[in-house]
């Protein structure tokens, strides 16, 4: 077997409550199938509690660097022309940590999980280069950029303008990079016509919890908003369903509930738990929940990338309203049960009555659409070994 360094941005964990971690733990597990893999992985936050268990047993060696607050503030501050979020990342344990496990060995292949890590790659001696961007880095920075309010907008978009040409130039020297999506492949083109030959689509890896049936849907009264709450996108798209969207839906469906599933819920997401309000906090197997949901409601307002969480609902069987940033990305349609509507409380409110209340033979067809797509959806995956080997 060949030799094959791993440099990750986060802790690719199959217990992480995040989609990313996930993802590219699948990516670890692959390249491990072909190389002796060696992880050097950054390591923050809830990633502290996760077991290493996972990684030991797929990784021939690895180091793990934890990171904290302060770590991210002298990253900036000692990289003040990096983007923002590459100087978070580019940190001298990080640094320490790639030049020691490359001292004096030429891998076969040198792969990073995250946009961020591009800028370690040049620091390893390697025959073959790829990258996982889970997220398109400058298109991310414009969308909170474009959120930001005075005064600190202007530090926003500049940081924006700064990320876009730093991504327009960052992966050039990778003989392949991988995107979840079309869109994702598109926007690295536009940013650089050279990323045409090194850019290639590996649709992410998404978990099937549960299949709704006819009998479930029956019963299923729930309006269920699924994500890690820890991300401040999902935090205030939950909160912005719960106060403007639910009340309008309950006036008209009385006896919808509101289902806010995901780790890390905020205070004020917490204070809102009552009586047609579920707060669950993080569930490792959320099938019971997903059995009580006829629609889910993302009405996300910023992000970018691929939703995991649009994604595994389909799966299950249950029709979903999502904004075009939820939606971004996934070849679904209306037929396959996926609602796209501009971010307005009344929209977001008819399409859910309308839902809540289909008769129960039209429900079930979204279902089993919704379903079906998803399964040939990951059929068609490829992997970031076969594309890059």
């Amino acid at each position: 077997m060949g030799k094959c360094l791993v440099v990750s941005a986060h802790l690719p964990s199959p217990l992480a409550t995040q989609a990313g971690q996930k993802v590219a733990f699948e990516n670890l597990c692959e390249l491990a199938r072909v190389y002796d893999v060696t992880l050097i992985a950054a390591r923050a936050g809830e990633e502290a509690g996760y077991s290493l268990d996972p990684i030991r047993d797929v990784c021939k060696a690895f180091t793990v660097c934890d990171v904290h607050n302060i770590d991210r503030i002298v990253g900036c501050l000692l990289h003040p022309l990096l983007p923002t979020a590459v100087g978070a990342r580019a940190l001298s344990k990080l640094e320490h940590a790639v030049r020691e496990a490359s001292f004096g060995i030429t891998y076969d292949r040198v792969h990073c999980e995250w946009g961020q890590m591009a800028f370690l790659s040049s620091l390893v001696p390697g025959k073959y280069r790829s990258i996982y961007v889970h997220d398109v880095l400058s298109q991310q920075t414009q969308r909170r950029a474009m959120a930001t309010h005075f005064p600190f907008a202007l530090l926003a978009w500049l940081d924006a303008s700064r990320t876009r040409v730093w991504e327009s130039r960052a992966y050039r020297s990778f003989d392949q990079v991988f995107v979840p999506s079309t869109k994702d492949r598109d926007i690295l083109v536009q940013l650089n016509r050279a990323y045409s030959r090194s850019a290639n689509v590996v649709y992410p890896t998404f978990t099937t919890y549960v299949a709704a049936n006819q009998s479930s849907l029956e019963r299923a009264v729930g309006v269920l908003f699924w994500g890690s709450m820890s991300r401040q996108e999902n935090d205030e798209a939950a909160l912005w369903l719960l106060d403007r969207v639910m009340p309008q839906v309950r006036a008209k469906f009385p006896a919808a509930r509101a289902l806010i599933v995901g780790s890390s819920p905020s205070c004020a997401l917490l204070m809102r738990a009552g009586e047609h309000t579920v707060i669950t906090g993080y569930v490792s197997d959320p099938s019971t929940v997903f059995l009580q949901a006829r629609v889910a409601v993302l009405p996300l307002g910023s992000g970018a990338g691929v939703k995991l969480k649009v994604l595994e609902c389909l799966a299950a069987g249950i029709p979903v309203i999502t904004t075009p940033i939820g939606a971004e990305g996934i070849p679904a349609g209306e037929r396959e049960g996926l609602f796209v509507a501009a971010r307005d409380v009344a929209l977001f409110a008819q399409k859910t009555i309308e839902v809540l209340s289909a008769p129960m033979s039209q429900l079930w067809s979204l279902s089993e659409h919704a379903r079906v797509w998803a399964s040939q959806y990951e059929a068609r995956r490829a992997t970031i070994v076969s594309n890059g080997r």
